[in-house]
Order: structure tokens, then sequence, then C-alpha cells
């Protein structure tokens, strides 16, 4: 039935997804070993695939609006999503509460808005150097405790606070580690200054 979806993924069409979704689906990400592959269960056949998690979601949004636009055209109403059950939303609510890691992203996010406005995942990731295809993804793990150490530290020194600070309920090894990260790209900083410092002075006509 999606047939337009398959060609889209066959011939790796790269056109905007829209920002709005009428129908929202269930997506499963995940990694082949050569590319992440994006499935929706509810939609046989519908699929993206990309060279990076963003990639993938982008493709697979943009094929769903592909399916649900064809089914339109023929005259038939597209599939129902599943709702997620009631005893799920509050399970996983329990558990991100338990966490910390919602309270913890929405904390460290509201301090990077308040220093550089209300930006975009991926204008705030810039704003604190992580450049790549899935920044915003990678800055929303960041912001919750999680993903990699250097968008933490790049966090961190975006708000010249401890990464330990920032995200206090992390085990204690990789808080300590997180700011052992921080301290030594401080410290290269300052040195970095120092030398450009001392070699402005050096050059100073007498």
């Amino acid at each position: 039935m999606c047939s337009l979806a398959e060609d889209f993924l066959n011939n790796a069409i790269q056109i905007s997804a829209p920002n709005t979704m009428e129908y929202r689906y269930q997506i499963h990400i995940y990694f082949d070993g050569e590319a992440y592959i994006a499935n929706v269960p509810e939609l046989p056949h519908c699929k993206g695939r990309g060279k990076s998690y963003a990639d993938a979601l982008h493709n697979a949004q943009y094929a769903i609006s592909l399916c649900v636009e064809e089914f339109k055209l023929a005259g038939k109403a597209p599939p129902t999503p599943i709702a997620i059950s009631t005893e799920l939303q509050k399970f996983c609510r329990t558990k991100r509460h338990e966490s910390g890691s919602g309270s913890q992203q929405s904390r460290v996010k509201t301090k990077l808005q308040q220093k550089f406005g209300i930006l975009s995942n991926r204008e705030l990731a810039a704003r604190v150097g992580v450049i790549a295809a899935d920044a915003p993804v990678m800055l929303s793990t960041a912001l919750s405790g999680n993903g990699t150490r250097h968008v933490r530290c790049a966090i961190a020194l975006a708000l010249n606070e401890l990464p330990s600070q920032l995200w206090p309920s992390r085990p204690a090894r990789l808080m300590r580690g997180d700011d052992e990260c921080y301290l030594r790209i401080i410290g290269k900083k300052g040195l970095e200054s120092l030398a450009g410092q001392n070699d402005a002075a050096g050059s100073t006509p007498l």
C-alpha cells in the first residue's frame, strides 16, 4: 500500500519532513552495522534509513507522511496509531521521576535558554560548540546527564559550572570523570590564554 514510501526509501529522496504530523506513529530505530534504520510497525514497509539517528528519524517521518497521503488518495482512512496504555504512561512517568533525568534535563536546558535565549536544540547545540547532523539528539541526551562526555562538558563550559553540579544524581565515578575532563579543558584554555598574553606582551614595542 505504501509504494510512495518504498520509492522514497529506495531512491533516497532528500526532502524536508513536514513540521507537524496529523498522525503520530511509533518509530523504532536501530543500527544495523552500516546505517540507522527507523521502522514504523503500524505501517508495513514504511521505514527510514540514514547515516545518523537524526537522518533515519527524518526519513521515517517523511515516509509516514507519504503513506498517510497515499491512503487518503485511495479514499481510505490511514491506520489509527496505537495509543500507549495509561499504565505504561504512568510507569514511564514514575521511572522518569525516580531517575530524575527529566527534571535534570529541564533544569539544565532552562539554564542554557536563560543564557542564549529560547532556541531550538540544534541552535543551542551550536551555541555550546556541538556541530553534527544529529546534534539536536546529542544535546537532548546530554541534557539529561547521558550521552557522550564531550557534549556534557561542552554544556558545562558554556554555563561555567562543573558537570557534577549540573547532574548531581549521576554515579560518583562518572561525575568524577566528567569533572576531570572539564578541568583539563579549563586548564588548557587557561594555558593558551596565558601564552597568548605573553606573546602579545613580548611583541609590544619598548
